[in-house]
């Protein structure tokens, strides 16, 4: 079981219309509590000094360009699929392509 405590981070949450500092426990990935300050922790709690981050929603971003044709030299459609892949974020036009190009790109990349 892992344990985290992200301390005074910023929530960012537009749903919820959250917009505060506070103290988030975390086990096993899953939030357990939301608080100003949590003053009592496991001892196998890693503790993070979160001052100036933000935590709030996954980001999408749904437009990117890329230097193909013309501008390899800022970024290939390799270096740039390279980076959406091990970030572990593809652009949604990826998630409508059929299968047989995702196998391709997984295949391409590595």
């Amino acid at each position: 079981m892992t344990h985290q405590l992200l301390r005074q981070v910023r929530i960012l949450d537009p749903r919820n219309q959250t917009d505060r500092v506070a103290d988030v426990s975390i086990s096993d990935g899953i939030i357990q509590e939301i608080s100003p300050s949590i003053s009592q922790w496991s001892e196998h709690t890693q503790v993070l000094d979160c001052a100036g981050f933000i935590l709030g929603p996954g980001l999408v971003d749904l437009y990117s360009t890329v230097g193909e044709p013309g501008f390899e030299a800022r970024e290939t459609l390799r270096s740039i699929a390279e980076a959406a892949w091990q970030a572990g974020s593809l652009d949604w036009r990826y998630y409508l392509a059929p299968i047989p190009l995702l196998i391709g790109l997984s295949k391409w990349i590595g």
